[in-house]
């Protein structure tokens, strides 16, 4: 598999690459607008340094992006949430960058650009912001050949056919969306774009473009369920469930309701999939363990997975940041996992994420999943406030069901009955909907700032002995 769009339009050229809404695109008209794209960029002295370009989930944005991986020119992909001046003082911090955004697209008939195939090797393809789950966000830098490897393995891992559609609805300048643009370059599918992640519309989307393949995070896969009368396309055959943690009881629901589910785990240091479960696994009807992919090394070390890797980053960006790999090639990453007697990794959060509570360690998801079993809540996000006696308190922000009354002088008998002291959510507040970063991950980080001037004492939780 080679990412090169000239080489994906001579294998494919009459085969839909794109679909955009009303508009479709072959691999052949991809590559045209693509070169041109890159005349245009060329004419106005851009090629020489690290691009960096604002990442929507639209055509322009995918053009431009293939121009640049034709150009063998670095991309810096800016999430489009991010405000004017954080992308500025972004690119301020270097000299090796240069802003694309301003740049005017090319004509659909303007001149070509020249250009020559270049080898999946170790020179730089994308760079990418991190999630920020531990501190603030980092610009990741991935090769051609790390990106390429990591196509690679998840294409072994779960098949590839020549009619594979595979539905973006999580934005490009994450690694999760941009994985699966450059899967589909690869293996010469198609790739179906959705601006936005609206439950209703991707149903709809499912089954009009006989959509094969889909990723989403846990709260995208639940809203999805909680749709009346839904029933997944036949044409479904593997829905990548990752972001965060799988619960079993997601999981188990989503495979009764004949949902294809296949738990992953991946981040941006590793090129998207480290461990996913292939779709002829012989699993429990909840078993949210999964199987590294091919040529990818796990081990565990103080609780903390690590990772080897041929997709594994470069480095971070500028040049001039701490090593990102350890001296013997390991990523040492901050989440919480085993692996089972087969090897099978099975995620428990984030070590960040822990609070602790009077030398107590709280695992917010273990919480969060009790919160959520509970018959009138729908969801609920767990995380920890500072306290001068107890050193943090455990806090939650709970989502009641649309259909259903609750208050929080329900919530006191429910914890004392279900969780050990510990445990239970001391402060809470009620919300119509959690917050969430632009890649539809729950927001911990944001909870504990913008909410806890909101939070009421629960009554009745009971005494922190």
């Amino acid at each position: 598999m080679l990412l090169s769009l000239q080489a994906a339009a001579r294998d494919a050229g009459d085969t839909i690459a794109l679909i955009a809404g009303d508009r479709r695109f072959t691999w052949r008209e991809l590559e045209s607008l693509a070169l041109r794209e890159a005349a245009q960029l060329r004419s106005f002295g851009f090629g020489r340094r690290v691009a960096a370009m604002t990442a929507r989930a639209d055509p322009d944005t995918v053009i431009r992006l293939l121009a640049l991986f034709e150009m063998g020119v670095p991309a810096w992909l800016l999430p489009p949430r991010l405000a004017e001046v954080d992308k500025a003082r972004l690119c301020r911090k270097t000299r090796a960058c240069e802003r694309i955004d301003q740049v005017p697209r090319a004509d659909p008939t303007g001149l070509l650009a020249e250009s020559e195939e270049i080898p999946d090797d170790e020179r730089a393809l994308v760079i990418l912001q991190s999630s920020g789950s531990s501190g603030p966000p980092k610009s990741i830098v991935l090769s051609r050949r790390a990106v390429a490897r990591s196509a690679e393995a998840s294409a072994a891992q779960l098949g590839s056919r020549a009619d594979d559609r595979w539905l973006a609805c999580m934005p490009l300048a994450h690694v999760g969306g941009l994985s699966i643009l450059t899967r589909c370059l690869a293996a010469r599918g198609s790739l179906v774009l959705m601006p936005r992640f609206d439950q209703e519309e991707l149903a709809l989307l499912l089954e009009r473009e006989r959509v094969t393949l889909l990723s989403l995070v846990p709260t995208m896969l639940h809203r999805l369920l909680d749709l009346p009368k839904w029933k997944a396309p036949g044409s479904l055959r593997a829905v990548l469930l990752g972001g965060a943690p799988a619960r079993r009881s997601l999981v188990e629901r989503a495979r009764r309701q004949g949902v294809p589910v296949l738990t992953t785990y991946g981040l941006t240091e590793a090129a998207s999939q480290v461990a996913t479960q292939g779709p002829q696994d012989d699993r429990p009807l909840g078993e949210t363990a999964a199987p590294p992919l091919p040529g990818c090394e796990l081990r565990i070390r103080e609780g903390l997975v690590e990772i080897r890797s041929a997709t594994l980053a470069s480095g971070y960006f500028p040049e001039d940041s701490p090593p990102l790999l350890g001296r013997d090639g390991w990523l040492r990453t901050r989440d919480l996992g085993r692996l089972d007697s087969a090897g099978r990794l099975e995620i428990f959060g984030r070590a960040d994420d822990v609070i602790i509570s009077g030398g107590e360690k709280v695992n917010p998801l273990e919480v969060e999943a009790f919160l959520e079993g509970l018959p009138a809540l729908d969801e609920a996000l767990v995380f920890g406030v500072p306290d001068e006696t107890w050193g943090q308190r455990v806090a939650a922000l709970i989502v009641p069901r649309a259909d259903a009354s609750f208050t929080l002088e329900e919530l006191g008998p429910a914890l004392r009955e279900g969780l050990p002291p510990p445990m239970r959510p001391r402060l809470a507040a009620l919300t119509g909907e959690l917050p969430r970063k632009d890649n539809g991950k729950r927001d911990r980080s944001a909870a504990a700032e913008l909410w806890t001037t909101q939070l009421r004492d629960v009554p009745g939780a009971g005494g922190d002995s």
